[in-house]
């Protein structure tokens, strides 16, 4: 993992680790004992307190929500995630560096789609804060082609797809509903 080989890094105050330290305590108070214990929480602890984050849906969900707000509050100075980070919710950051322009889509490992791209390099540049955001590609492995990154970077998102298909008895169950809640 990323984070885990940053252990030199250090980019909270004293202030700061204090304010993480509390909150943590504070949000795992909820969990048994032994869940206290568990790897990926002392793990956390661990990277939080120093201000850096992980976020994906490998980790547990309150783990997830405690990201959040750290990085919401400006405690995670620097978060590893997936595109689950970026759905949704407005969680601007300066930079945005993508590891890979590749991801596993649950078959096959593909180049990320424009729509995918645009969701999380579309983060980077704070409104209100930053006259400019910047969106780092590293290269670990084979170098994408200018065509392979021009498509993801500029090309048309796919067209989302209903698969809501209304049938007689589902129109029939929405009226009689209507009428049932005194609408017409």
């Amino acid at each position: 993992m990323n984070a885990k080989n940053l252990s030199s890094l250090d980019l909270t105050t004293s202030k700061e680790k204090s304010k993480i330290h509390s909150f943590f305590e504070d949000c795992v108070k909820s969990l048994k004992e032994p869940d206290r214990k568990i790897p990926q929480i002392l793990m956390m602890q661990e990277i939080l307190k120093r201000g850096i984050g992980v976020h994906h849906s490998g980790v547990l969900p309150i783990i997830k929500e405690m990201v959040e707000m750290l990085f919401q509050n400006g405690l995670v100075k620097l978060l590893f995630a997936t595109e689950t980070f970026a759905m949704g919710v407005n969680m601007p950051a300066r930079t945005v560096i993508f590891d890979s322009v590749r991801k596993h889509d649950g078959r096959d490992i593909r180049n990320l789609l424009p729509a995918e791209y645009i969701q999380m390099a579309g983060r980077a540049g704070r409104r209100g804060s930053d006259k400019e955001g910047t969106v780092i590609i590293l290269c670990k492995g084979k170098v994408p082609s200018s065509l392979e990154l021009k498509d993801m970077m500029m090309g048309k998102p796919n067209q989302l797809k209903s698969y809501n298909i209304m049938q007689r008895k589902s129109t029939f169950f929405l009226r009689t509903k209507r009428h049932d809640d005194g609408q017409t």
